[in-house]
């Protein structure tokens, strides 16, 4: 998350505070969600505990398909559509979520 959390390319975000939650089903409670907040102006930050923020944007996956896809190993549009990845919540941040998750620099070109 921490990784993901440094390539969320917030140009590509609205110009507005943005909430994402990440949820993990198989993980551990301690471990199974998370919280990005993107503000005009700010870094992103990433919280642990529940914020108290409407949430703009649910992702939920499994641990292994969303580090395979912010390690560019993985693309979101196949994960999307196979349903390893699903996306609930605004539908402007639905539609430009693949902008805005850069993969590692160390993806393959």
């Amino acid at each position: 998350m921490w990784n993901i959390r440094r390539k969320i390319d917030v140009i590509k975000l609205p110009r507005r505070k943005v909430v994402i939650e990440f949820i993990f089903p198989e993980q551990e409670k301690s471990g199974r969600q998370f919280w990005l907040i993107s503000q005009p102006g700010y870094n992103v930050d990433l919280c642990t505990k529940d914020p108290a923020f409407d949430v703009d944007l649910y992702v939920k996956s499994d641990l292994k398909t969303l580090t395979a896809v912010g390690m560019g190993l993985a693309e979101l549009s196949p994960a999307l559509a196979q349903g390893s990845i699903v996306l609930i919540g605004d539908n402007d941040m639905v539609k430009s979520i693949e902008q805005s998750l850069v993969p590692s620099s160390f993806a393959a070109k």
